[in-house]
């Protein structure tokens, strides 16, 4: 054998590995594909929830700065427990926006997410 029956050889294994990892995948794609979409819709779901318990807990941390506040006037614990409650609310609600806005993405336009999805793996 030379090196050009080598090279041949080599050429062949390598196409035909090509060709038959083409071939796994047009029978995997529809697998893929309803994997990625049950995964990113349940990660927003999760986001969801615990935006909603971020927001719950902002409420319970305003409740308890307000009555501090009405406690003592310049009690910088109060301010703290405010300020703090007020931005994990507005935090909370924006993740929750985004959230049910892909989500519904994904609900309502599937196709439309793969190919926002597939032109983010792109880039």
């Amino acid at each position: 054998m030379n090196l050009g029956d080598n090279l041949t050889e080599i050429s062949e294994l390598a196409k035909n590995g090509i060709v038959q990892a083409v071939e796994i995948m047009k029978v995997q794609m529809p697998d893929l594909i309803n994997q990625i979409i049950s995964y990113y819709t349940a990660f927003n779901i999760i986001g969801i929830i615990i935006s909603s318990i971020a927001i719950v807990f902002s409420v319970l941390g305003i409740r308890k700065g307000i009555q501090l506040y009405k406690k003592d006037r310049y009690s910088e614990s109060a301010i703290f427990f405010m300020v703090f409650s007020i931005v994990a609310g507005i935090i909370g609600i924006v993740l929750i926006i985004m959230n049910t806005i892909e989500l519904a993405q994904l609900l309502l336009a599937p196709k439309l997410f793969l190919i926002e999805y597939i032109g983010g793996l792109i880039k």
